[in-house]
């Protein structure tokens, strides 16, 4: 069940049966009532949830009660957005109506976003919509509540102005994307964003946990590991095809990721299909 509810989330979409398998072994199902509070504002980041049925409305606690502010149905994430922005649950979580949700330890979920970049970009790019949702909000008292938690990169801007870091990432980040396969520099993505490569550098870094370059590696590798069942394209085929221009130093990436060469990971999977075939004789 929660192999299928995956499936309709951005990215997760894109994974193999094998990897999507080893994420869906590390949710746990639970059912709420009318009512429930399903994530506490104010409170740490300790778990994600994955809605499978019911809806559920982000509040804003305030000295003059509660604010429904959005409400969250099937195959919506919560918690992930939180933890990007301050590591803290931002709003009150209150069901609207019964249903069930998957949870995922805190640490499971950051283990998946660094294994998967394309599954971390999406949750990134839904917490700076978030972002936008929520400083616009703060136009009024009650929106004011919630920015006042939210950590934005430090370069003396504020989110409103132009260029701010927030905006300047999901540029970068939509940049990589579509451009991956060919030669990209950090000089690129800096020139995309107007900020010089070593500041660049540095607000990327502290905000994804990873660096330029093997995010981009990593990138690489998952789409190199989507071509793998292709019987038109051999491993150097695939290792230019994806952005990489040395075949060893492709090799080695590949390892460092997943723990075998290409062409082992290649012959593997090779197999786990005939054995996926058998089973379904």
């Amino acid at each position: 069940m929660i192999q299928n509810l995956l499936k309709q989330v951005p990215g997760f979409d894109a994974l193999e049966n094998n990897s999507l398998e080893n994420i869906s072994s590390t949710f746990y199902r639970r059912s709420f009532k009318q009512g429930q509070i399903l994530q506490d504002q104010g409170r740490d980041i300790k778990t994600v949830g994955l809605l499978s049925s019911g809806a559920a409305d982000h509040m804003i606690k305030t000295a003059n009660g509660d604010e429904s502010i959005k409400t969250i149905g099937a195959a919506e994430f919560f918690g992930a957005t939180d933890y990007f922005i301050s590591g803290s649950a931002i709003t009150c979580l209150k069901a609207n109506r019964p249903g069930v949700f998957f949870f995922q330890h805190i640490n499971d979920f950051k283990t998946m976003i660094h294994r998967y970049p394309f599954i971390q970009n999406f949750f990134y790019k839904t917490a700076l919509s978030s972002v936008q949702w929520l400083w616009k909000a703060s136009s009024d008292s009650t929106g004011r509540h919630l920015t006042a938690a939210i950590r934005f990169p430090d370069n003396g801007q504020d989110p409103g102005q132009d260029n701010d870091p927030v905006r300047s990432l999901e540029i970068a980040l939509a940049f990589i994307d579509k451009h991956y396969r060919k030669p990209i520099g950090i000089e690129d993505l800096a020139r995309q964003c107007h900020m010089s490569k070593w500041y660049f550098s540095r607000i990327f870094k502290s905000t994804m946990g990873i660096s330029f370059s093997n995010y981009l590696n990593a990138r690489r590798v998952e789409a190199a590991k989507a071509l793998m069942n292709n019987p038109d394209l051999n491993v150097t085929d695939i290792c230019f095809h994806v952005g990489f221009n040395d075949l060893s130093y492709f090799s080695k990436v590949f390892h460092k990721s997943e723990g075998m060469l290409p062409s082992h990971y290649r012959n593997h999977i090779k197999m786990m299909d005939r054995r996926h075939y058998r089973m379904s004789l």
